[in-house]
């Protein structure tokens, strides 16, 4: 008999004058969660007329004892607790205390986290005309929640390269990325979890993480006692590598990826690239194992938002910094050359017209404005009204003259 197998018998005897009975409560002392199912039963060993017989439970976690399931004269038994109803099968009778029982069954697949905790029988009785009550020893029984045989789930910093595909796990020489891996690790003995970098002559462990938590993988009470644990690390990267996250027995001495469940993803690394300021995405992203995953929970978040964050590193912060005040000077630049040309075209316009218009105002000049180009076309340009004459000193001579009265 194993220890999963073992059931507890524990007698209670209450002797009202010279009547006296004996409560049998059978539950299993531990259970393994969906390896076998759960049978509770509970019956009286001395002759008696039993009138009534009640399970009860209280959660391990809890303080108050509730009626699971009870049977009386004249009705079968009856499941009363609602969450416990869809998925057990209740059997039973009362009268002569040697027919009369009360069992409770439910399969492998229907147990879950809710049927952890101590229970305990109670029996109505009569002997001649004295009713009397018998209650068994609360009995607890733990509930054992073994590691999934899924593969741990990995996550890995996005590329840090510009331009490159996020998902390609390429990342920039020296800098830093982030890598997280997730697992169901069992209850109550959550299995430790450990990353390993794989190197050109064997496995560095890391073991310095920024997180290593444990947490129900559901906030439903029916899946609360399966454990999920999270570990988190941050790694400088200087050479192609291959990371393995592993879910390991503690006591064994065994090396990297060759635990019971493990999972790896690969990595490239280059040197920074040439200027360019085009950024690919920044949110962290998971990775599945090649091996099936029956489920994938959300993995706890360090932060406040529920999810990983993958902040970009300090080098690679500079290197687009520099790239952006890069472009943005050389755009100034070629802004300031065209205003340059452009305000000397407009000074060269302005100043011919300047002078088109003095010299025709002046010099009463007939010769069409277009002609006019710089200050060279007036030294050849001497053309006057034909109605003036120049005397020898240059003044205009009258072409007619007064005479008084």
């Amino acid at each position: 008999m194993t220890m999963w197998e073992l059931l507890v018998f524990l007698p209670f005897v209450i002797t009202p004058g010279n009547a006296q009975t004996q409560v049998e409560l059978s539950v299993p002392s531990s259970l393994s969660l969906g390896k076998a199912p759960l049978t509770i039963s509970c019956r009286s060993l001395k002759t008696s007329v039993i009138n009534r017989i009640q399970i009860e439970r209280k959660p391990a976690t809890g303080s108050v004892y509730s009626t699971l399931v009870y049977v009386g004269e004249g009705f079968a038994p009856i499941v009363r607790n609602d969450e416990l109803r869809p998925r057990a099968v209740a059997t039973g009778r009362v009268g002569v205390s040697k027919e009369a029982s009360l069992e409770l069954n439910l399969s492998k697949d229907r147990v879950n986290c809710n049927d952890w905790g101590y229970y305990k029988c109670k029996i109505t009785y009569t002997v001649g005309n004295l009713s009397s009550t018998a209650t068994s020893a609360s009995v607890l029984m733990d509930l054992v929640v073994p590691p999934s045989s899924a593969d741990p789930l990995l996550l890995l910093s996005p590329s840090n390269v510009p331009n490159a595909n996020s998902s390609s796990y390429r990342y920039l020489k020296g800098t830093t990325i982030i890598i997280g891996c997730r697992a169901e690790v069992g209850f109550p003995v959550a299995y430790p979890m450990r990353f390993c970098l794989k190197k050109v002559f064997g496995y560095e462990l890391i073991t310095e993480l920024q997180a290593n938590y444990v947490a129900p993988s559901s906030t439903d009470s029916a899946k609360s006692c399966v454990k999920t644990r999270t570990i988190l690390a941050s790694v400088p990267v200087t050479s192609d590598g291959l990371v393995y996250c592993d879910v390991y027995n503690a006591t064994a001495n065994r090396g990297c990826s060759t635990h019971m469940t493990s999972t790896s993803a690969s990595f490239t690394v280059q040197d920074f690239p040439v200027c360019n300021v085009s950024i690919g995405p920044t949110n962290a992203s998971f990775i599945t194992p090649t091996s099936n995953v029956t489920s994938s929970p959300n993995i706890p978040n360090i932060g406040n938002t529920g999810e990983f964050t993958t902040p970009e590193t300090k080098d690679y912060t500079v290197l687009v910094l520099g790239c952006v005040f890069l472009v943005v000077a050389g755009a100034l630049f070629i802004a300031s050359v065209i205003i340059y040309l452009k305000a000397r075209k407009l000074r060269k316009e302005a100043e011919a017209m300047m002078i088109r218009t003095t010299y025709d105002s002046v010099q009463y000049n007939s010769k069409s404005a277009s002609e006019y180009s710089s200050l060279d076309n007036l030294a050849e340009n001497t053309y006057h009204l034909p109605s003036e004459n120049l005397d020898s000193d240059g003044y205009v001579m009258p072409t007619s003259s007064f005479k008084g009265k």
